[in-house]
C-alpha cells in the first residue's frame, strides 16, 4: 500500500512540475491573449502551481516520500509555488 502511494505522488508531483509550460501552447493562440482570458489563464496557472508545491511538500514531509526525484520535485514545485504567489499577487494588485 506504501508503494501505491509513493507511486502516485511522485507521478503527480512530476504531472505538477511539467503541466506550468503547457501555457506556452495556450497563449500561441489569439483568444487567449484577450484581456479577461488572459487574466483568467494566468490565475488559474498561478493557483495551479501554488497547489503543485504545496501538494509536493506535503508528499516529502507528511507521507515522508524522500526519494531523489522527489527532492527534484520539491525544489522546482517550490519555486513554481512562490512565483504562482507572486503573480497571484500582481493579479490582485494590479488596479491598487
Amino acid at each position: 500500500m506504501k508503494n501505491n502511494i509513493t507511486s502516485f505522488a511522485i507521478t503527480i508531483s512530476v504531472l505538477l512540475m511539467i503541466f506550468p509550460y503547457t501555457i506556452f501552447l495556450i497563449r500561441a493562440q489569439a483568444w487567449a491573449l484577450e484581456s479577461p482570458i488572459a487574466e483568467i489563464t494566468i490565475l488559474c496557472y498561478s493557483l495551479l502551481m501554488i497547489v503543485g508545491g504545496v501538494f509536493t511538500l506535503i508528499s516529502y514531509q507528511k507521507w515522508k516520500i524522500q526519494q531523489l526525484i522527489m527532492k527534484l520535485c520539491l525544489v522546482i514545485n517550490g519555486l513554481y509555488a512562490l512565483v504562482g504567489f507572486v503573480i497571484l499577487m500582481m493579479l490582485l494588485f494590479q488596479n491598487v
